[in-house]
């Protein structure tokens, strides 16, 4: 062999593709964290709500403890314990007074109303305690316009008729709404997981998974929003 003639060098060797499953985890850790910081903070709301309004309703400040049995309402968990025992109290305050003082029936029935709607998403917690308040509502509401003196005809229907709808979520909603928080959070742990290069920048095809994770949210989005 000449001395002219060089010997090929050997090709370094190839990086080995990185760990897919370690930054999957570490991703999917990081977003229990949050979820459960959440959920945490949410149920620790609900209680602390609901032992205020009970405090106030054994002092004998109604109007105050409807306030706080909605804010616990409002905070909902599926594993809350004491968002079914806020609905069932302001039922009972509003059973107690329909007859003497239907104005705290419909501020407790309107208390639960807001509260459980507040607390919708892809689903409808308590949709018949929210049913009872639609079809409770109006008939109160017509009593108390009585009660101070106004006799507009065809009251108790203009009630019925805004207080008239749809109590719980259709399908598609909830196929939209959790289609779209999966393809929003699973597109983005997998920019993360495979559409980095092994320079640490975002590859073609992280921007791709990007996109389809701000297509996810916005579908997610967009859906509550049209929620009636």
């Amino acid at each position: 062999m000449s001395d002219n003639q060089q010997t090929p060098s050997n090709p370094e060797p190839l990086s080995p593709s990185r760990p897919v499953k370690r930054p999957i985890m570490a991703i999917a850790a990081a977003c229990m964290v949050v979820l459960a910081a959440m959920g945490l903070r949410a149920t620790q709301e609900q209680i602390a709500a609901f032992e205020a309004a009970q405090v106030q309703q054994d002092a004998k400040q109604l109007d105050r403890a409807i306030v706080s049995y909605r804010r616990a309402v409002r905070w909902y968990t599926p594993w809350g314990p004491k968002h079914g025992k806020a609905v069932d109290a302001l039922r009972q305050i509003a059973d107690k007074h329909q007859k003497l003082r239907p104005e705290v029936a419909v501020q407790a029935l309107d208390g639960l109303r807001s509260g459980l709607l507040a607390s919708r998403s892809f689903y409808q917690p308590r949709a018949a305690d929210l049913a009872y308040a639609n079809t409770t509502l109006p008939t109160l509401l017509a009593r108390v316009a009585d009660r101070v003196g106004d006799k507009r005809p065809n009251l108790l229907k203009r009630f019925t008729a805004d207080y008239a709808r749809p109590v719980g979520v259709s399908i598609w909603v909830t196929f939209g709404v959790t289609l779209g928080f999966l393809l929003w959070i699973g597109s983005l742990v997998m920019a993360w997981a495979v559409g980095v290069d092994d320079e640490g920048r975002l590859a073609t095809r992280g921007w791709r998974w990007m996109a389809s994770s701000v297509a996810g949210f916005a579908t997610w989005v967009l859906t509550l929003w049209l929620v009636p």
